[in-house]
Formats: C-alpha cells, structure tokens, sequence
C-alpha cells in the first residue's frame, strides 16, 4: 500500500500467482468454476442414473436347474430330484437358448420343489444382470399354465404369520 491508501498494483496482482508465478483464481471466480462443474456434473447424473440397473417387465420360461448343473452344461438328473436339491445351493431358470436368469428373490426351496420342470417367471428383468426379481412364478401343467409362488401370497402369508406371532 502507498501512503496516499491506494494499492500498488503489483502487490496486489502478486497474491494471486501460486509459487511457480502461475495465475491463482479470485476465491468468487473459484467458486463460479466450482458451483458450474457441479452443475454440469447433476446434469449428466440426472440423464445417466435413471438407466442403471433399469430393470425391465419381462418374462422368462424354461426349466429350473441347479446352476452347478448349468455351468457344467449339464441337465439336472431326471428321478434324483431330491438328492439334487439336497446338494444343490442355487437354482436358475434355463431358457431353450441356453440363457440362465437368477431369481434372487425367491427362496431356493421354492424353486428346487420345480426341478426339471417347465416355469414361468414373471417379473423385472435386469439389464445389468443376469436375474430377474420375480413378482410371480407360473408351472406348466398339461399344457397350462398355473400359478405356483407370487410375492403378494408370500407377503400375506408373512403379514398372517406376524399376527400369530404377536398372540402368543
């Protein structure tokens, strides 16, 4: 500063180079730069985020396997179902295109009780994944199909269960 209390302009543009001489930012022009590149970074999220893992209303149909069996490239053994679900872990549905889907939503004893049968699995398939969260499962059954599992049963079963369980 001058004695007259006017800046000297070379003081003043001087705290605004880093140590290498290179210009520094005002802190409103930081915050300018900053406030735009999260506005540009919300917009790219608000278009990309509603697509990942979009799952898509889909049908898949085939039969159920063991996924030890698939990845073998094996069908599960006709007539030893029950040792195949006793040995099993995880069960898939086996398309005719030799595609698999997971059902992660339904309990492995629901779908080793349809071993080798021919389902129908309704629900949300996912674009990222190889699975499908099933809303309900269909068995074929001479030639139609009926239902076998939804998630609305199961639901109300469990609401039932819990009102048995608050009695006692």
């Amino acid at each position: 500063m001058h004695s007259d209390g006017l800046c000297d302009s070379s003081f003043f543009y001087s705290q605004f180079l880093n140590s290498k001489g290179h210009q520094m930012l005002t802190p409103s022009k930081e915050a300018k730069m900053i406030k735009k590149r999260f506005s540009i970074l919300f917009a790219v999220l608000a278009v990309l985020v509603p697509f990942v893992g979009f799952a898509a209303q889909a049908t898949v149909e085939g039969t159920v396997q063991g996924f030890t069996c698939v990845t073998q490239g094996i069908t599960c053994p006709v007539g030893k179902e029950d040792p195949m679900a006793a040995v099993e872990r995880v069960f898939v549905v086996l398309t005719d295109t030799d595609d698999y889907y997971f059902v992660p939503n339904v309990d492995r004893a629901v779908l080793a009780r349809h071993i080798n049968k021919k389902i129908r699995v309704i629900g949300e398939k996912s674009t990222k994944y190889k699975s499908i969260q099933a809303n309900q499962i269909q068995l074929m059954n001479k030639g139609n199909w009926e239902n076998a599992w939804s998630r609305a049963a199961e639901d109300e079963l469990v609401r039932e269960m819990e009102k048995i369980n608050k009695m006692l």
